[in-house]
């Protein structure tokens, strides 16, 4: 299965991955750091999800100082590394609060969060993300937006909002292309509604649960509010939480049979100490069961929720001393029918999100405090890969930095050296591409797929990368990847460019060409000899096209119908010697005679394809 991942860089963060089997074991859990100060990274309330096929993505808040906040995006796909950093939102502008959450089936990342005040919300794919406003009438100020994704692709988002009144509110909105907001009624919160953080999870046939605090000060409680339909405006609110205690934060699951499960803390007044309770409401029901303890012999705040397939419920919470967080981060879950705590992880560690596969393997990040007001953040989980990706290392060393390419256009040389770390072979493929000055990503441009390298050998080449005088001018990211094309990413490497003010005509628009540098300098590689053949052929509808290069080289395979026009583009880029086969398919062709074009350098040969239907 390929994996995929987003990249950009811009700092570093600290993250813990987990291997475990089927009971959740966190001795076998291998720790991450994912990223590095100065600075201060700091995680949301949901800043960690999993999707299906099993990438890891993550969310994080970069403060600079003052209210100067970067948010940033990176992912772990199985058996890969964490990425670089995707900057999300506008950095120049206000940001705050981010969330997120993934499609599981389409591995498509959401997140919703506060740009000068105002609700965004980013859908992300890859490098490349969308941005849409999500509008509250009037204006009104804002507060902890939460955010969750339904089967269909629609973002659900609850948030707090205060009326020109004064008083504070849950609102609540979906956006399948547009927003469709809601004052949820009877959410009427105390004069310090601003911080009554909540949370939200849909159901599979549209509904929603929100968790928040409600009541007011020194009556705090956890209700819940439900919408059984998408869209109705019909919400039953209940209380969740014993009428003795002071409750607050809360964090809600839906299974995938739409039970509902809710893990919640509170304490019975200053200085007491914190516990967290855990409760249950089955499909259908009209209340909650009564709530559990389960913090045992700790104090606990925050929790954290998350599901295994097998309906089991992990929670993490941060251990309280009197009124202050010891830095430790406690595990309670219900493997065994009754509920267990301990301790996770110990000093100086805050703010964990946590979430679960379907084999009861977790995950978890966390911000530790490294020293000199520097917050990091590290990755504590599981490790296991559905297609393990090659232990190899990519460097590109560009020849002359700093490279400045003119207006009208230049070319740079680079050499990339590839490394197989392991005493196994490995097959790798190596692809390059570019981010260009507005964040977009342009390529792949190098595609060498797979590339044989023995145990503990490596590989090194350089090349000639053109840039067009079109080419906007700014500052560029050049990014080399290793790995499984196109998503399972392995190694990667970056150095930058800058391309001055548009200006001459030099390349045409597009022309990102890149020459392998061979002798004499600047020739591309050329096969000695290339063998082309089809089998079977005639065909009906599809045959096997097969190629052999005895060199490096890049390669261009089309295939034209009896008039010269181009039906289908099988290769276009670099492929290693030896012998190579694409399926040409003509299930949605006509019959007749169509022509196989093979191009190797400046060496090309033809063969006749004869589909009969």
């Amino acid at each position: 299965m390929k994996n995929w991942l987003k990249v950009f860089t811009l700092g570093g963060v600290f993250f813990v991955t987990l291997a475990i089997p089927a009971q959740a074991q966190w001795s076998e859990a291998v720790l991450e750091r994912v990223t590095s100060g100065p600075e201060n990274d700091h995680l949301g309330y949901r800043s960690l999800a999993l999707d299906d096929a099993g990438t890891l993505h993550l969310l994080y808040d970069r403060w600079m100082g003052g209210s100067d906040h970067d948010f940033y995006y990176k992912v772990k796909p199985p058996g890969g590394s964490w990425t670089y950093n995707v900057p999300i939102g506008d950095l120049s502008a206000s940001l705050l609060s981010p969330t997120l959450a993934v499609n599981p089936l389409t591995g498509a990342a959401y997140t919703v969060f506060l740009q000068n005040g105002a609700l965004r919300l980013g859908i992300g794919n890859l490098e490349v993300w969308a941005y849409n406003d999500l509008p509250v009438p009037g204006n009104p100020p804002l507060f902890h937006p939460a955010l969750a994704v339904d089967g269909n692709g629609y973002a659900h988002v609850a948030f707090i909002l205060q009326n020109p009144n004064g008083t504070y509110y849950i609102g609540y909105g979906y956006w399948d292309g547009q927003f469709h907001f809601q004052l949820i009624a009877n959410s009427e919160l105390g004069p310090f509604g601003s911080g009554a953080a909540p949370d939200i999870c849909v159901t599979s046939d549209g509904g929603v649960a929100i968790s928040f605090r409600g009541g007011t000060y020194q009556m705090y409680r956890v209700d819940v509010a439900e919408n059984f339909s998408l869209g109705l405006l019909n919400w039953q609110i209940n209380t969740v939480s014993p009428q003795d205690y002071q409750c607050y934060e809360s964090s809600i699951n839906a299974a995938p049979n739409d039970d509902l499960y809710l893990a919640y803390s509170g304490d019975m007044g200053w200085g007491f100490p914190g516990h967290v309770f855990y409760a249950y409401k089955p499909n259908g029901a009209m209340q909650w069961g009564p709530s559990t303890d389960i913090t045992g012999t700790f104090s606990g705040v925050a929790p954290k929720l998350a599901l295994s397939n097998d309906l089991s419920a992990h929670v993490l919470f941060e251990e309280r001393s009197g009124n202050i967080l010891t830095g430790n981060i406690c595990y309670a879950a219900n493997l065994s029918g009754s509920w267990t705590a301990q301790y996770l992880q110990q000093g100086d560690k805050y703010n964990p999100s946590l979430v679960m596969d379907g084999n009861g393997n977790g995950s978890m990040c966390y911000e530790q405090y490294i020293g000199a007001g520097n917050q990091d953040i590290f990755y504590f989980g599981y490790v296991e890969g559905i297609s393990p990706l090659p232990n190899v290392t990519l460097a590109l060393t560009p020849s002359s930095p700093p490279i400045i390419i003119p207006s009208t256009g230049g070319s740079f040389s680079f050499t990339a050296n590839l490394q197989n770390n392991s005493s196994d072979p490995a097959v790798v493929d190596v692809w390059t591409k570019v981010i260009l000055p507005n964040g977009s990503p342009y390529g792949p441009i190098i595609n060498v797929q797979n590339i044989n390298l023995p145990g503990g050998g490596s590989r090194a080449r350089a090349f000639q990368q053109f840039v067009p005088a079109s080419a906007p001018a700014g500052n560029y990211l050049y990014i080399g990847y290793a790995g499984d094309y196109p998503n399972g990413v392995a190694s990667a490497d970056t150095f930058a460019f800058t391309k001055l003010g548009a200006g001459g005509w030099g390349l045409g628009a597009g022309e990102w060409l890149c020459n392998e540098i061979r002798e004499p300098a600047g020739q591309m590689a050329l096969p000695l000899e290339m063998k082309l053949a089809a089998n079977p052929n005639p065909f009906n509808p599809s045959t096997a096209i097969s190629y052999q290069l005895s060199a490096y080289s890049y390669v261009r395979l089309r295939v034209y119908d009896i008039a010269g026009r181009l039906v289908q583009t099988l290769v276009d880029g670099w492929r290693e010697a030896g012998g190579h086969e694409v399926t040409f398919d003509g299930a949605d062709l006509p019959s007749g005679m169509y022509f196989a074009r093979l191009e190797a350098g400046a060496q090309s040969q033809t063969q006749k394809l004869l589909l009969i239907k």
